[in-house]
């Protein structure tokens, strides 16, 4: 189990947090920091895929965590992302079903890094509202949705770099209670739960609403043609 926590992951000892009443000098929490020494990188998102490979999305960048012993230690890949502020600060990552990676960033949109190692850009000129990409969802039908700072898109089956990939764009205008969309959620029943971020102040409790896109919705709409 893995924690990001501003510049560092945490590792959890989870068999020593099970003993009751032991004591240890082995500390709960080992820290890993990219070439060994803290940097001012922020480490915002992990995923393990299906082959086990432990995918970091940072401030600057997407590493893999590759373990030699007892050491874990960062491998920077090479997506071909802008290197300026925001322009390669990875918010979300998914692997979807045919195994590719998909990644979202602050300003320079969304990335789909295949198993081949080819990387794929999309951004506004593929038809995202915005290229602020902060969550990523696939759903059991194999649908992606992608959360951005302008709304929720649902994209079309056979995304490709040089053609418009959004099949369906939703907003406010159509229920949601902000554009900004921080989380996606697939319930058991079927239904997609969004996290929004009311304006600039962000609150639990009163402010943050969990509400279906659609009254009884499950799944993909009908509507949506994809």
């Amino acid at each position: 189990m893995g924690v990001a926590q501003n510049n560092s992951q945490m590792k959890v000892d989870q068999s020593q947090s099970r003993r009751t009443g032991e004591s240890s000098t082995e500390p709960m929490f080992v820290a890993y920091y990219q070439s060994g020494e803290p940097k001012q990188y922020v480490a915002n998102v992990l995923l393990e895929d299906h082959a086990d490979v432990i995918w970091c999305g940072t401030s600057l960048g997407v590493y893999q965590l590759t373990q030699a012993g007892d050491q874990w230690s960062f491998s920077f890949v090479d997506m071909g992302m802008p290197m300026r502020p925001e322009g390669s600060d990875v918010q979300t990552l998914v692997e979807d079903h045919h195994a590719a990676l998909w990644l979202g960033t602050i300003a320079s949109g969304l990335y789909r890094y295949l198993s081949d190692g080819h990387t794929e850009r999309y951004t506004t000129q593929q038809g995202l509202p915005t290229n602020d990409v902060r969550a990523l969802l696939e759903d059991r039908a194999g649908h992606l949705w992608v959360g951005t700072r302008a709304g929720l898109c649902l994209l079309v089956s056979n995304p490709k770099p040089n053609q418009l990939i959004v099949a369906r764009a939703l907003a406010k205008k159509d229920g949601l209670v902000a554009n900004e969309v921080r989380s996606l959620f697939q319930s058991a029943d079927g239904r997609l739960w969004v996290v929004y971020h009311p304006g600039r102040r962000y609150r639990l409790g009163r402010s943050m609403r969990r509400r279906t896109l659609m009254p009884g919705f499950a799944g993909v709409p009908s509507s949506c043609d994809v």
